[in-house]
């Protein structure tokens, strides 16, 4: 079906399934249009598989995973592919793939199981991260395209025997193969990278001096070391990378209004002159570690699922529950928690409340039974509602409304 330009515009047909022994499917150049079904699992032979030069969206199915696939053809196509390529780090046949000229996105990823891939081709796209180490070391790796990404970190060095087009423009920290980044770049980038390395981030913090107007990120100017990273309300999504306890002399640390998951790393308490952690409005989850009590931390509103035991003090106004020593008798917490004062005193009120309650009853119902008592005893005297108590050789005397004296 290559090359077949006087077809209709058409779509791969789930029922394409059913061919269970088809070993190549090729048809580049033959207006197909729309997403590649997720059927590759009924195609235990299937070998090659060629849709270049169409006009094919979305991403790449998962049923490519643990594939036969060996050749992989899906370059220029019209509106372009997209979506990350984690799925080739699974299809350990592979010995070709072409992807070029699509708006794939995300890192590149492990292909060290792909043991017979000699040609890789990746220009044209939206890449973002640093390339894996083990993309230098592939034993049968003979030709690479990565130009015209946003790929960032040190620029990879290749054997001697692969032709690498490496031209067009990316984010290398560096222009010189296999020289490192600075030590601050390389935390930021592996912090990116727990983010899942967003376009933003690769389009902005260019450069081997995270110092020299970074965005989002502080400094001390005098000694060039970063104090601040403030990525709030970026709708960065993956986790909290616990590379940030690299940056020590890190003061301020805002990550509120995003899409993070997972926990809050055990290595930030150990950032000495941390003295703001503002994780709000995230999904966190798991146990808050035990940061210094010099640390104001925010954690609420937002994080529902995330543990309430810290040792940071929480930010004026917040409604975060942190653990805090002494807090409790014998300096243990109520419950490992600190509970605010408003809440004593709403308690002791109501417990105030209640204590005077009982006691008006009480004091009604002893009322009553007086009466009732005096008017069973002797009958009233002269008619003026006095009425005498007698009883065990005793006597008083009682007004009519209950009232002894």
């Amino acid at each position: 079906m290559n090359e077949n330009i006087n077809l209709e515009p058409w779509v791969i047909s789930t029922d394409l399934s059913e061919s269970s022994s088809l070993a190549s499917f090729e048809a580049s150049r033959a207006k197909i249009f729309g997403t590649i079904p997720d059927m590759f699992a009924s195609f235990p032979s299937l070998q090659n598989l060629r849709l270049s030069y169409n006009n094919l969206t979305g991403g790449l199915p998962p049923s490519f995973a643990n594939s036969g696939i060996q050749n992989l053809w899906l370059n220029n196509q019209e509106m372009g592919l997209s979506g990350n390529i984690e799925v080739l780090s699974s299809m350990e046949q592979l010995s070709q793939v072409w992807l070029q000229k699509n708006q794939f996105t995300g890192p590149i990823p492990d292909l060290s199981k792909s043991k017979n891939l000699f040609d890789l081709q990746l220009r044209d796209n939206q890449f973002t991260g640093i390339l894996p180490v083990s993309l230098d070391s592939l034993p049968g790796l003979l030709n690479i395209s990565l130009s015209n990404n946003k790929l960032q970190g040190p620029v990879p060095q290749f054997g001697k025997n692969v032709e690498v087009d490496n031209s067009g423009l990316n984010n290398f920290c560096v222009d010189t193969a296999g020289v490192a980044c600075d030590p601050q770049v390389t935390t930021l980038l592996e912090i990116a990278g727990g983010f899942g390395y967003p376009v933003t981030l690769s389009d902005s913090w260019k450069g081997n001096d995270a110092c020299s107007g970074w965005p989002f990120v502080f400094c001390d100017s005098s000694k060039k070391i970063v104090t601040t990273v403030s990525l709030g309300k970026q709708h960065f999504g993956g986790i909290i990378s616990p590379a940030f306890a690299n940056l020590t002399a890190l003061t301020t640390l805002k990550l509120n209004d995003n899409n993070l998951s997972g926990p809050i790393p055990d290595s930030l308490a150990k950032l000495s002159q941390l003295s703001l952690l503002d994780v709000s409005n995230n999904n966190l989850t798991g146990k808050i570690p035990s940061f210094a009590p010099s640390v104001k931390l925010t954690s609420t509103p937002g994080n529902s699922f995330l543990g309430s035991e810290s040792g940071g003090a929480p930010s004026p106004g917040s409604d975060s529950i942190t653990t805090a020593p002494g807090s409790g008798p014998n300096g243990k917490g109520i419950g490992g928690r600190k509970v605010s004062p408003g809440l004593i005193a709403g308690i002791v009120a109501g417990l105030v409340i209640v204590g005077v309650i009982g006691l008006f009853v009480l004091f009604k119902v002893n009322i009553k039974k007086k009466r009732e008592k005096s008017g069973r005893v002797n009958g009233q005297e002269n008619g003026n509602g006095i009425s005498s108590l007698v009883k065990n050789g005793s006597s008083g005397f009682t007004k009519g409304n209950g009232a002894s004296q």
